[in-house]
């Protein structure tokens, strides 16, 4: 079982390696070189890539 402590830890690693990814996003990075730096499938790196591309604005 894990204590507070270590919870507490791998919660940040997982912030941390979050905000690389969106970082790496906003630099033009491949979805295939941020996998291979951070261990995520493609998948996850899709999912956070989708969140971050801007919505397309209306045009009225």
């Amino acid at each position: 079982m894990e204590n507070s402590l270590e919870v507490q830890y791998k919660a940040g690693a997982k912030d941390t390696k979050k905000e690389i990814v969106l970082n790496a996003i906003l630099e033009g990075v491949s979805n295939e070189f941020i996998a291979k730096i951070t261990g995520l499938e493609i998948e996850q790196i899709e999912k956070l890539r989708n969140k971050r591309e801007p919505k397309s604005k209306k045009s009225y």
